[in-house]
């Protein structure tokens, strides 16, 4: 066993040591003491940076998988309120051209309108059949008045109270048109059925009746519920048999189960528009490919064949 006198004499010799070396170091000295005591240190120091290392790089790899996921956190955010911004630039762009379209319809049949929002499908009542927006007597809103997009009739006001207003769909079972075959003038009436997607149509006189005939109102007396000329839809069957007053089905212009801002005529034309307002088709994008003929490359012939 080591003497304690001698750990005495060790540990002292190690504090004057550790004592000489910081002078050393202050000094800027260069000395043999110095260099002896690096290589016997360097060793150890070596040793312990590489110990080290990895711990360095793990807590580097920490500290920049914290700020990714942070930063992964804010680019979401981002994303996430431009795609938002994306969507109320589309959304309001879309709004735009609809009112725009009902501006010129009216302008072009004489009607004065008053733009409205589509604001809730009326409880107890079938979704397909009427739905309430959201302008009413403050805004010259009356029951019995017609009710319009840019493509065409939406229905009539039924029931109005002073800033909203219920309107009876022309599909609704109870809804009742008065029409007018377009270029023939032949009149009729369309009903609503039970699918509330399309309607019935009749006419009043014998007649013919085609597919893709285009009906519009004929008017009702002072424009109540329907005033003339608007476009009401395009027939798609003829359902009548000989010897019977033509019949047929009406798909509507107007898309009944996606209605957003509508307008309702608080003012008839002063003269029927007649066939002035029905759409026209709306363009279908067509994809044309142009094919280029590449030169043949003709073998060249072999010398001696």
């Amino acid at each position: 066993m080591r003497p304690p006198r001698r750990n005495q004499w060790l540990l002292l010799l190690a504090v004057v040591t550790t004592v000489t070396l910081i002078l050393l170091d202050v000094r800027g000295s260069d000395g043999p003491l110095r260099r002896v005591s690096h290589a016997i240190i360097s060793p150890f120091q070596s040793v312990a940076q590489t110990v080290a290392r990895p711990f360095r790089g793990i807590a580097t790899s920490i500290s920049d998988l914290s700020s990714m996921r942070e930063r992964n956190k804010q680019l979401a955010s981002q994303n996430d309120r431009l795609r938002a911004q994306v969507n109320r630039s589309v959304d309001e762009h879309r709004r735009l051209a609809e009112i725009q379209d009902m501006l010129d319809l009216a302008g072009r049949g004489g009607y004065a309108v008053v733009s409205a929002h589509v604001v809730a499908w009326p409880a107890g009542q079938d979704n397909a059949a009427a739905v309430g927006i959201d302008v009413g007597s403050a805004d010259g809103v009356r029951p019995g008045m017609s009710v319009v997009t840019g493509r065409g009739l939406v229905g009539s006001t039924v029931t109005v109270t002073k800033h909203a207003a219920t309107v009876r769909l022309i599909t609704d079972s109870q809804a009742h048109v008065g029409v007018r075959v377009a270029g023939s003038g032949r009149v009729g009436m369309t009903s609503g059925v039970a699918s509330g997607v399309d309607m019935n149509v009749q006419l009043f006189a014998a007649g013919l009746l085609r597919r893709n005939d285009i009906v519009v109102t004929r008017g009702s007396l002072q424009g109540v519920p329907y005033v003339p000329g608007l476009p009401v839809g395009r027939i798609t069957a003829v359902t009548g048999v000989a010897g019977e007053l033509p019949r047929g089905r009406v798909k509507p212009f107007v898309d009944l189960g996606a209605l957003d801002v509508v307008a309702v005529v608080v003012r008839p034309p002063k003269a029927d528009p007649r066939d002035a307002l029905i759409p026209t088709p709306r363009p279908t994008p067509t994809v044309t490919v142009t094919v280029t003929a590449s030169p043949s490359i003709s073998p060249s012939p072999v010398a001696g064949g």
